[in-house]
């Protein structure tokens, strides 16, 4: 409507738009980015939390304890002075800053070398849902392929006059679909004179509808352009379907590229079990024929938006942990259904905004890495509470019974805690997961 904002990289699918620029400089890309990643480093998990909780009954133990022992040196005979000592090493031994340090190091650690290898992780409980995850489910164009699909047949309607593809022309050029791009490079731009166009809609998933010179036209999928006509015969290339007032005129094939990273990594995903699933819009027999060449066998085809949606929580109800991975306008709602939403930073702003880890590199392999940093992320907080707390449960009984002095005390809980951060900076040496392409 008039007077609302627009992000910067907005795609516009229907009519057209008049913006003025209001935000420059902070309000950039990069600057963005750099607050996204300040801002997950400075999030809590829940694991944190349950430290959090676990504080608050440790402070009024160890005073407790602190006085306790106090009082039973003095009961045992001892002089005032050793059991104030005493008491005074255990106030010191139990000082909680390993605990309070245990989760933060290892999250900023982890969330900066995710950042430096070009994943962008935008909240903690996203970094913490990584490893659990079980499933993963690709969108197919733009994802699992290059997003750029070539023109490979044109096809006429039998009576039909060849120069329908002129009036094709003006009407892909009112989408942003990779398909209508597509028939744009493929025919050239429309000639003069450029119609005027009454109205452009589109259809997520589906289609466009153009009305231009008192006729109706559609491009897009059979269901759309021609809903009440029987399907022709399935043919295992992505198709798509031409018509000016429910009049079919002919049809458009297409191939697209298969991401060259796409098979390796398939195959890593598998080795570690993990379950991989194809979301996709097109046909069944294009996304089962990419399914073979991939190794893929869950193939979910022919879904709309909310088809996505519905397949994501079928899998999240029957106990599986969900990741899906897209890139174009239709995959945001799925994206943000998933239990971690995972986009490809050449996608559409929708997509960006909806999901919690963003590749800054159109790269799937970075996906292994995503996975694998936050595998490790969490082994360091797991690694920093255990000596955490194993340090108390040692030194406590120690500064108890006194053989260590307050002195000797604030040492070793100094090095607790320079243990736990020299543990958390472990992770700053990992390197990205080398997975070359068929063609390095």
């Amino acid at each position: 409507s008039q007077g609302a904002p627009v992000v910067s990289g907005t795609l516009l699918v229907n009519g057209q738009i008049r913006v003025r620029c209001e935000r420059v400089g902070e309000a950039s890309t990069i600057a963005q980015v750099a607050e996204l990643v300040k801002s997950a480093q400075m999030g809590k998990a829940p694991i944190q939390q349950l430290v959090d909780q676990i504080s608050r009954w440790f402070v009024p133990a160890v005073l407790g304890i602190a006085l306790a022992t106090l009082i039973g040196w003095t009961l045992a005979g001892a002089s005032f002075e050793f059991a104030l000592l005493a008491a005074i090493s255990v106030l010191v031994i139990a000082c909680p800053c390993a605990l309070g340090l245990a989760t933060p190091t290892a999250l900023v650690a982890g969330t900066g070398l995710a950042a430096k290898a070009g994943i962008l992780i935008k909240d903690i409980q996203t970094l913490e849902a990584l490893p659990t995850v079980t499933d993963l489910a690709f969108d197919k164009t733009g994802t699992l392929t290059s997003g750029h699909p070539v023109v490979t047949e044109v096809h006429t309607e039998s009576g039909v006059d060849s120069d329908w593809t002129h009036a094709l022309r003006h009407v892909a050029r009112e989408s942003t679909h990779p398909l209508a791009r597509s028939v744009v490079q493929h025919f050239g731009e429309p000639s003069e004179p450029i119609w005027s166009i009454e109205r452009a809609e589109t259809t997520p998933g589906l289609g466009i509808e153009v009305q231009a010179n008192q006729h109706t036209y559609r491009f897009g999928q059979w269901a759309f352009v021609q809903p009440d006509a029987d399907a022709p015969q399935p043919i295992a290339s992505t198709r798509s379907f031409f018509a000016c007032d429910g009049a079919l005129l002919g049809s458009i094939s297409f191939e697209d590229q298969t991401r060259p990273e796409a098979k390796r990594l398939i195959d890593t995903l598998k080795k570690q079990g993990l379950r991989v699933h194809i979301l996709t819009g097109d046909r069944r027999e294009v996304a089962t024929r990419l399914g073979e060449t991939l190794g893929i066998e869950a193939i979910h085809a022919e879904l709309s938006p909310n088809d996505k949606i519905a397949t994501i929580r079928a899998l999240r109800s029957q106990g599986h942990r969900v990741a899906m991975i897209g890139d174009g306008i239709n995959d945001g709602p799925a994206l943000a259904a998933a239990d971690v939403g995972i986009a490809l930073s050449s996608g559409s702003e929708i997509a960006l905004q909806s999901a919690p880890v963003v590749l800054m590199r159109a790269d799937l392999r970075l996906i292994v890495d995503a996975i694998r940093f936050a595998r490790q992320t969490r082994t360091i907080i797991r690694q920093n509470l255990f000596w955490a707390f194993g340090y108390n449960v040692l030194c406590i009984p120690l500064a108890i019974s006194g053989l260590l002095t307050p002195a000797i005390a604030g040492a070793a809980m100094a090095l607790s805690s320079i243990s736990v951060v020299l543990n958390a900076l472990r992770l700053k040496r990992m390197q990205p997961t080398d997975l070359p392409t068929p063609d390095a």
